[in-house]
């Protein structure tokens, strides 16, 4: 009888201890992605969507947990306007860096270097003539955001931002 006991507790320890932390997990590569319809768009909003348009937001790039607890992102923003029945596409690079660390399952970043940069001259007109949207844009260094860890395995992990604007992301590990 209490070889049965040892030997079912070595089992549940052996697999219990092979499972990897979350930090262990979260090491490497991963492509990420979101997207925002005009919709969920509206809701977020500050200021009321003038009648006949739409926005709609997406992105997606490269993300990199580094062991001791850094990270680098790197990645393309798109605005999709739609006013009328026209379309303007502003366009951006992000380059994003800062730490990482993992409080149950909660993903805490702080940006330590981070730009962002108009790709076109729309872009870049559309920044100049709206000084509120360029300071939307303007990251912000030592800030931090959480997420919620909604799923994490070897391929994928699902995140939710904890603060405004509570936007799901997904990660996919980078074969």
């Amino acid at each position: 009888m209490l070889r049965k006991l040892f030997i079912t507790f070595s089992l549940v320890m052996l697999i219990t201890g092979c499972q990897p932390s979350v930090q262990e997990q979260l090491l490497g590569e991963w492509e990420s992605s979101m997207f925002v319809n005009a919709q969920k768009f509206a809701e977020l909003s500050d200021d009321p969507i003038p009648p006949g348009m739409q926005l709609e937001l997406t992105y997606s790039g490269n993300f990199v947990f580094h062991h001791g607890y850094k990270y680098t992102e790197a990645g393309e923003l798109v605005m999709r306007i739609y006013n009328n029945g026209e379309e303007v596409a502003l366009r951006f690079a992000v380059r994003d860096a800062g730490t990482w660390e993992v409080h149950d399952a909660v993903l805490v970043q702080t940006t330590t270097d981070s730009k962002i940069t108009a790709l076109d001259d729309i872009s870049r007109n559309m920044l100049a003539q709206s000084p509120e949207l360029a300071d939307a844009f303007t990251p912000v260094k030592g800030e931090s955001y959480s997420s919620d860890i909604q799923r994490i395995d070897d391929d994928f992990v699902d995140l939710k931002m904890k603060e405004a604007p509570y936007l799901e992301v997904t990660l996919r590990r980078k074969k």
